[in-house]
């Protein structure tokens, strides 16, 4: 983000991302957020895609006895599901 606002003052710090998204939509000035909290924002805008190498995998674990759990697995694929329509 240095590179896209290069001399930019750091006026704020969260522990969370939702305080970051908050402090964003309030103005206070702008953030790295993951599109799937952002993108249903409308009055938030895209300065930046972020390169690729600073992308991560994202993993759903779950404990070995619940494997073969059918709630389990359901829920594994809908979240499949879900994540191939954002990304």
């Amino acid at each position: 983000m240095s590179a896209v606002a290069e001399g930019a003052e750091l006026v704020y710090r969260a522990s969370s991302m939702l305080l970051l998204l908050a402090a964003v939509r309030d103005g206070l000035g702008m953030s790295c957020l993951p599109r799937y909290l952002c993108d249903g924002e409308p009055e938030l805008i895209r300065a930046f895609n972020v390169p690729e190498e600073h992308c991560a995998d994202l993993w759903i674990l779950r404990h070995a006895h619940h494997r073969d759990n059918a709630r389990m697995r359901a829920f594994t694929d809908f979240m499949l599901s879900e994540f191939r329509k954002v990304f």
